[in-house]
C-alpha cells in the first residue's frame, strides 16, 4: 500500500490502482475503504488529491478567496510530490501511469 496521506492510500495489484480511505482493524491491520478504481497511477493520486480539497473544504467556513488559496496549496502540494516521483522515476515512460 502506498500512503500518499496519513488519511488516504493507493493499493496496488495486477489489475488496477485502488484509492481510498485508510483504516485500521482491531488487530491494527489497515485496509482501504471508499475505495475507487483506476488503471493508471496518476489517476489514483489526482483522485486523492480531489478527496483531500473537498475534506478540507467540507471542514471549513472561508470565503472564496479563502478556498481558492486553500485549493491552489493542495494541488501545488501533490504536483510536487508527483515531480519527485517522475523525478526518481527517470527510465519509466510517463504516459504509462
Amino acid at each position: 500500500m502506498i500512503h500518499v496521506t496519513d488519511k488516504y492510500a493507493i493499493r496496488v495489484d495486477k489489475f488496477q490502482y485502488t484509492s481510498g480511505l485508510i483504516v485500521k482493524n482491531k488487530k491494527g491491520e489497515e485496509h482501504l475503504t471508499d475505495c475507487r478504481y483506476f488503471s493508471k497511477l496518476t489517476n489514483a493520486f489526482k483522485d486523492i488529491a480531489e478527496r483531500k480539497v473537498k475534506d478540507t473544504l467540507s471542514d471549513s467556513d472561508m470565503s472564496l478567496k479563502e478556498a481558492v488559496e486553500t485549493i491552489d496549496s493542495i494541488y501545488s502540494e501533490f504536483d510536487k510530490k508527483m515531480d519527485e516521483v517522475w523525478a526518481s522515476i527517470t527510465h519509466v515512460d510517463k504516459r504509462m501511469y
